[in-house]
């Protein structure tokens, strides 16, 4: 387990990066994350109570279901419960391709750390890496949420930082998928105990990771409905349409075209190499005036 923990260490480096501003016309930098549950008041719990992040309101989804929303730095967590709960799809890092882990930094680890075991959940194990330590904790359905501790006193703007963790069938697909079609920059890989390497991309405050996974991995990626677990992230842009021309003359595959999602947003879907989804969104268009 140290091994693993040692695998997925959000590096010093990565940390003090600058960040950087993707090729699409953004409206803000941070990227928000999907994470699908199976059930809403044991999330709420989790997300709000114990991790200790800002909820920032629920709203009823035109599909059905409810989406709570939570404050993690320069990104939110879309917390999504279906009344229809998806089939089981969170579990180890390592153990399906797809997005497996969610990185958020804390000003005190401390009080998370007891929060967690006042719930009855194992106590943490910390990691200490050059300024800073980590651990992982578990949601009530699996998801891996790795908790980065950047006290005493981090400076405000390092905890705009949320990292998501993916597991790849092909690293040298997903470098050319985020580095070329996404326009995001690469970022100094590092290798990893067991021979592996790490590879990570910036996006403003997020970071995106990503490693190889081991032959023979299941994929755990598709429709983001289809089951619980970390199920899509998402750019916040001022131009859904102008992005989807921009991503197909790159060679993006729109899963989704633009759509109006009930009078919340525009949005888009497109995936990577995997099968992720990634969701392009942005504010709805005014109604048009009457004549």
């Amino acid at each position: 387990m140290k091994l693993l923990l040692l695998l997925l260490v959000f590096a010093t480096a990565t940390i003090a990066a600058e960040s950087s501003v993707p090729v699409l016309d953004m409206l803000k930098p941070g990227l928000d994350v999907g994470i699908l549950v199976s059930d809403g008041a044991k999330a709420m719990e989790f997300y709000g109570e114990t991790l200790g992040l800002k909820p920032i309101g629920t709203i009823n989804m035109p599909n059905g279901g409810k989406m709570m929303r939570f404050q993690a730095g320069a990104s939110v967590l879309k917390v999504i419960a279906y009344d229809k709960v998806p089939q089981k799809g969170a579990g180890g890092i390592r153990e399906a391709i797809g997005i497996r882990l969610v990185t958020v930094l804390v000003a005190d680890g401390e009080a998370v750390a007891k929060r967690v075991t006042a719930k009855g959940a194992p106590e943490l194990k910390w990691t200490k890496a050059g300024n800073f330590r980590y651990t992982f904790a578990t949601d009530p359905d699996g998801n891996m949420i790795e908790v980065v501790d950047m006290a005493p006193n981090p400076e405000p703007k390092t905890l705009d930082r949320v990292a998501i963790g993916l597991t790849v069938s092909d690293v040298e697909k997903s470098r050319t998928f985020y580095g070329k079609v996404l326009g995001l920059t690469e970022q100094p890989t590092q290798e990893l105990p067991n021979g592996g390497t790490k590879y990570s991309f910036l996006a403003g405050p997020t970071v995106i990771k990503f490693w190889q996974a081991a032959p023979n991995t299941p994929k755990k990626t598709g429709p983001t409905q289809d089951l619980t677990g970390i199920r899509y992230f998402t750019f916040m842009v001022k131009d859904v349409d102008a992005a989807q021309k921009l991503l197909i003359e790159r060679g993006a595959k729109v899963m989704m075209p633009p759509t109006d999602f009930g009078r919340l947003a525009r949005i888009m879907f497109i995936s990577d190499p995997d099968g992720n989804f990634i969701e392009l969104a942005a504010l709805p268009k005014p109604p048009a005036a009457k004549q």
